[in-house]
């Protein structure tokens, strides 16, 4: 059976694939970042205008 060799374009298109992946992985990393912090404020919002019976009871003296 004959052994299929790369060429120089497959090879180049390969290290141009993981070129791109070392940077394009810090902008997927920061846009999720980012989308966690945004469901987050969307929950501190929705928390701060529950009415206050709802809310977690802080102990008051």
């Amino acid at each position: 059976m004959p052994m299929i060799r790369s060429t120089g374009s497959v090879q180049k298109l390969l290290h141009n694939i993981a070129r791109m992946i070392v940077v394009i992985i810090p902008y997927f990393c920061f846009g999720y970042k980012m989308l966690q912090l945004i469901k987050r404020l969307f929950q501190l919002n929705e928390d701060s205008q529950l009415p206050n019976s709802t809310r977690k009871k802080k102990d008051v003296d």
